[in-house]
């Protein structure tokens, strides 16, 4: 398991250094122009960028002919499946890191500290990252890696509509509850962690349906 996840990681070293240090920067300049809109977006981008990686390992490993050798060394699917969501995981966990390390250095230069609003809708790009690898893991095995680019975009153009969608729904249940429920609770927290659940929740649902797919392969 431990060999996986190391050659994953050292295929794509390179690109993580590169969309790590462009994320860290991006955000930055992002909170010195001091856009509120823009500082929003900016919760969203290093966990984005960093998990663009995890799928072109998946592109590498069928180009160099990895994805059919690795199945003669002593480990079975399910290792493979499972080193591949870990390594998804590991990468988002550095866009989560990246993004309160850009927010430390902006306040110690700019004064500019990272509030309650801010760390929710971090957990809201979480759960978009979670909805993008449900999608792109599944749909790679099924498709191929030929069209690995498509899929992914497909898949972050699905995680920002499911969360503009959750959005409205959300205001349309927020308009039918009274006056006093919605006082006492904590409508941010309440929506962004729930989307991040359901991100997690559509991701673990992926793992095993992915699982499916690659033990009903030939090679």
């Amino acid at each position: 398991m431990v060999g996986l996840f190391l050659n994953q990681y050292y295929s794509v070293s390179k690109t993580i250094l590169s969309y790590a240090v462009a994320a860290f920067v991006l955000v930055l300049v992002t909170i010195g122009i001091g856009n509120e809109l823009l500082v929003f977006f900016a919760m969203y981008m290093p966990i984005i960028f960093l998990v663009s990686p995890a799928f072109e390992v998946l592109k590498h490993e069928s180009q160099s002919g990895w994805n059919k050798f690795v199945l003669t060394l002593p480990v079975n699917r399910g290792n493979i499946v499972q080193s591949q969501y870990l390594f998804f995981l590991f990468l988002m966990s550095i866009g989560v890191v990246i993004t309160i390390m850009a927010f430390v250095v902006a306040e110690w230069v700019l004064g500019s500290a990272m509030n309650q609003e801010l760390m929710y809708t971090m957990m809201t790009g979480v759960g978009i990252a979670f909805i993008m690898g449900a999608i792109s893991y599944p749909a790679t095995y099924v498709f191929g890696t030929e069209k690995s680019d498509t899929i992914v975009l497909v898949a972050t153009l699905s995680g920002v509509g499911l969360f503009l969608l959750a959005q409205q729904g959300f205001a349309r249940l927020i308009e039918q509850m009274n006056v006093e429920t919605v006082a006492s609770m904590n409508g941010s927290l309440v929506f962004n962690g729930s989307f991040l659940v359901i991100g997690l929740v559509l991701f673990v649902i992926s793992y095993f349906v992915t699982m499916g797919i690659y033990n009903r392969k030939e090679y």
